[in-house]
């Protein structure tokens, strides 16, 4: 029936809730993303329903990634049966974008400098300031299936922020 399909999804969902909140996931960092309910027919003709078949994905966002192992092992061991990818982003990205191009400002200067330096010339201000690109980390993906082995190993790599920027400097 459709209330025993919500009630085994609705208890196996409350259990990875509880857990993942056990391991120290904030309550707005779980969010539901799917709530899907399809009827299951049988293979005899005419078809008939035979039952239901819910599915709930969630949402998790990991802050402390040394975590992010834990939460796919907990989620799967208290009944979650897919664990569809990992997407890691810088937190705030805005911050991240400013600290990049003042870093590719600086390095305009030094670069600028050296050249003066090197003709002769002083530099006195800057003319324009152009940004001609800027790259925020995309999202990256793993796949990950339900274990009973080992801990599931998430390794985030780094995550770079650039920005290239075109400074014109008047000079004397």
């Amino acid at each position: 029936t459709v209330k025993a399909a919500r009630d085994t999804a609705g208890t196996a969902m409350n259990a990875i809730i509880a857990s993942l909140k056990a391991l120290g996931i904030d309550e707005k960092d779980i969010k539901t993303t799917s709530i899907d309910l399809s009827p299951q027919y049988s293979n005899a003709s005419p078809a008939k329903i035979v039952g239901y078949r819910m599915s709930q994905q969630l949402q998790i966002t990991v802050r402390d990634l040394d975590k992010a192992g834990d939460v796919i092992d907990t989620a799967t061991a208290k009944g979650a049966t897919d664990v569809n990818g990992l997407w890691f982003e810088v937190a705030d990205p805005a911050r991240a974008m400013d600290e990049a191009r003042a870093e590719a400002i600086a390095k305009a200067r030094t670069s600028a400098g050296a050249m003066a330096s090197a003709a002769g010339v002083t530099l006195k201000g800057v003319v324009s300031i152009a940004e001609s690109s800027a790259y925020y980390p995309g999202p990256y993906y793993g796949v990950a299936g339900a274990r009973d082995e080992a801990a599931t190993p998430v390794q985030p790599g780094t995550q770079d922020v650039q920005a290239t920027v075109t400074v014109v400097f008047e000079i004397v």
